[in-house]
């Protein structure tokens, strides 16, 4: 009889001799469905308080509900700044996670097929991804910020046979099918496309689910190293979206690097407020937690001040961010009230964490763990630690444990093959981040020329470029894509940006590479000023001005052709809707 919960044999297969050589033994290989992980932790911890949904006020797609739920703390009944949407233990989770997969099969969905789920961060991304798990179906985690259009061309791309949409999105989708206009508000929409999908609303998901017996555990798959788990589009083009095939082990993997380097136990407590659609909201730590029956907050939407009463009252230990959501944490007003003693590991990532953001953050007390990571490695590339950088020294740190790092040589803008193979670059010479490991992802989905041009036998090409020191430890220098070239000479824009960041006044600095008919590119630099008096020169002066005396400031540590040609000094810079600065907002203010 097999045990369902280990996934190994009760008792040893006939013959089996405890004598037996190693290599003659029966070895097992890992169950890594999320489901079934859950399940043991509802077993393990039925009652702990598990998933909670949080949005600012009045801006939850879903209806509040009453703060005095006994599973939540006493002080949420008193919170200003978030209202509550949604609450479970673990045991109370595991159960609605088996309602949908019961939801998924009457609908048609089978092993492979894709589910979507598009809408503003909730607990039901997660808890459709592990339903998904039940049959071996994909989830596939869109971003809410989509046009139609871009909507219709992902969709397309994966092709799922269910979509769980939030209002915003509903009417996209109608404008994308106009003869489709019923609200799914109402119920179930059939929406007629090269493959056929539904559509549930998100806000009435559960209420739906509740109509569904819990799908029966002796049924449940065991998932193997190749199963795919989810789907998470990154960069791509305006035609030809990209999207990450991630495997379940994957996803594993990632975690348990995760758990070793920012050592956190499974009863931690862990706010969520990246998107769901981004690979640092969706696997930094997030489904660990949630499968080994963690404590998540999921935050509906962005505000500082609720982030920070989430932090409060919740004693949240941990929380993934980009650098833009910290510093708008640290300027918040209501910052210095709050008792954010509990919160211990803040883990930030997705852009580079630039020293005066990393000696704020030492000032408070919140010592970064900076995070190197992609989609494609399930967000575990590399991380310098809080005790590798005790003076904020700039850096990404070393690989985490079940990754390989390495540092390829380049010809050109590609890395240089002798042999088929990599060769490595001398140490302090700039090169391609590449790495492989069992959370690599083996590929991107349905996308032969991709993958061919993306990897070297198991080795990544990341498209970043870096180095290794003298001491082991490696150095991000830029996105080779973002990489400027002026006159031929290349230029690396955090590099400039470390100098301007320095000039007094300079509160913050981005720095990119615009179109110039003589140059084909020159620097161009957008700043934002101290609020202090130290910044009113860059305020009062016209930009012509400020960027002669920026030049002058700068030559004294940049060679001519890396000085900046233009400049724009701003109140904020323009981001995308992963919290990251975006740099086709920064070059749009420069037309």
């Amino acid at each position: 009889m097999r045990d369902k919960y280990s996934n190994f044999p009760n008792h040893p297969p006939s013959g089996f001799s405890s004598a037996a050589p190693w290599s003659a033994r029966v070895v097992c290989e890992p169950d890594y469905s999320p489901l079934n992980l859950l399940l043991k932790a509802a077993v393990r911890n039925p009652h702990r308080l598990h998933l909670v949904g949080v949005a600012p006020p009045e801006r939850s797609i879903f209806s509040p509900l009453v703060k005095t739920d006994s599973l939540l703390p006493q002080a949420v009944a008193s919170a200003q700044d978030f209202e509550v949407s949604f609450v479970s233990s673990v045991s109370q989770s595991a159960d609605l996670a088996l309602r949908l997969v019961s939801l998924l099969q009457a609908h048609g969905v089978k092993a492979g097929d894709r589910v979507a789920v598009w809408g503003p961060n909730s607990v039901w991304h997660l808890l459709v991804h592990i339903a998904c798990a039940g049959l071996g179906a994909i989830s596939v985690q869109l971003d809410q910020h989509y046009t139609a259009e871009e909507f219709a061309l992902v969709t397309e791309d994966c092709k799922p046979r269910l979509v769980f949409a939030g209002p915003e999105q509903s009417k996209r989708l109608a404008a994308v099918f106009p003869e489709h206009s019923e609200s799914p508000q109402q119920g179930p929409l059939e929406t007629a496309r090269i493959n056929d999908f539904a559509v549930f609303a998100l806000p009435q998901l559960a209420e739906t689910v509740a109509d569904y017996l819990p799908f029966s555990v002796a049924d449940l798959p065991v998932l193997d190293a190749s199963t795919v788990g989810a789907i998470i589009y990154t960069s791509g083009t305006a035609s030809h979206p990209k999207g990450v095939a991630l495997t379940h082990a994957n996803l594993w993997w990632g975690c348990r690097n995760f758990r070793e380097v920012f050592e956190y136990s499974s009863d931690f407590v862990e706010a969520v407020v990246a998107p769901l659609s981004h690979i640092g909201g969706f696997n930094g730590t997030t489904l660990d937690l949630v499968y080994s029956g963690g404590t998540v907050v999921v935050i509906e939407g962005f505000a500082p001040a609720t982030v920070l009463e989430v932090l409060d009252v919740f004693k949240v230990q941990m929380m993934f961010g980009v650098p833009t959501i910290y510093l708008r944490l640290l300027d918040d007003p209501s910052f210095t009230s709050r008792d954010l003693s509990a919160f211990v590991r803040p883990l930030i990532g997705g852009a580079s964490l630039p020293v005066s953001l990393a000696q704020r953050l030492h000032a408070v007390g919140w010592a970064p763990y900076n995070v190197w990571g992609m989609t494609e490695q399930a967000a575990s590339g590399t991380c310098l630690t809080p005790s590798m950088a005790p003076n904020c020294e700039n850096g990404i740190g070393i690989p985490f444990p079940y990754t390989r790092v390495r540092v390829a040589r380049l010809a050109g803008d590609k890395p240089l093959l002798v042999e088929n193979e990599l060769v490595d670059t001398a140490p302090n010479e700039i090169g391609m981040l590449v790495c492989a490991g069992p959370s690599v992802s083996s590929g991107y989905w349905q996308d032969d020329a991709l993958n061919a041009s993306s990897f070297v036998g198991p080795w990544l090409l990341t498209g970043d470029l870096g180095y290794l020191t003298e001491t082991g430890t490696f150095q991000f220098a830029a996105r080779a894509a973002q990489t400027i070239n002026t006159g031929g000479e290349k230029v690396l824009p955090d590099a400039v940006a470390e100098v301007l960041q320095e000039i007094p006044g300079v509160a913050q600095v981005q720095v990119v590479g615009i179109a110039d008919s003589q140059w084909g590119q020159i620097v161009a630099a957008v700043l934002i000023p101290e609020f202090s008096a130290e910044g009113d020169w860059l305020k009062s002066l016209p930009e012509s001005t400020v960027l002669k005396q920026l030049r002058t400031l700068a030559a004294k540590s940049l060679a001519r052709y890396k000085l900046p040609r233009a400049v724009r000094v701003v109140d904020s810079f323009p981001v995308s809707s992963n919290g990251k600065v975006s740099q086709t907002g920064l070059q749009e203010l420069f037309k």
